[in-house]
């Protein structure tokens, strides 16, 4: 999946079956990726390998990518209430707005 979020593309979870690995389907997906960012405007184009994945770090040198000295912080988010479970006076009620 590649997408652009107005200052970069990304590309996340790129797999091919290793049954059909080494037949430069990875490399052409990557190819046309690229292609279809830099068509929307993306002026680089970016991705994440986790440590210890070292095959996929392989291919991505290989095709000319860079690591990069970046940190990435994430947080597990708890279950956020949908539609249904909102209450009257829940912020986005009219009530609650009412009070502002």
């Amino acid at each position: 999946m590649a997408g652009h979020d107005g200052h970069r593309g990304w590309v996340y979870y790129l797999a091919v079956d290793p049954a059909h690995r080494g037949r430069g389907l990875g490399r052409e997906l990557m190819e046309e990726a690229g292609h279809w960012l830099a068509s929307r405007g993306a002026p680089k184009l970016e991705l994440m390998v986790r440590d210890g994945n070292d095959p996929a770090a392989k291919f991505y040198e290989v095709l000319g990518y860079k690591r990069q000295e970046v940190s990435v912080y994430s947080k597990w988010l708890r279950h956020l209430p949908g539609p249904a479970d909102r209450t009257a006076t829940g912020p986005l009620s009219k009530k609650s707005r009412s009070r502002a």
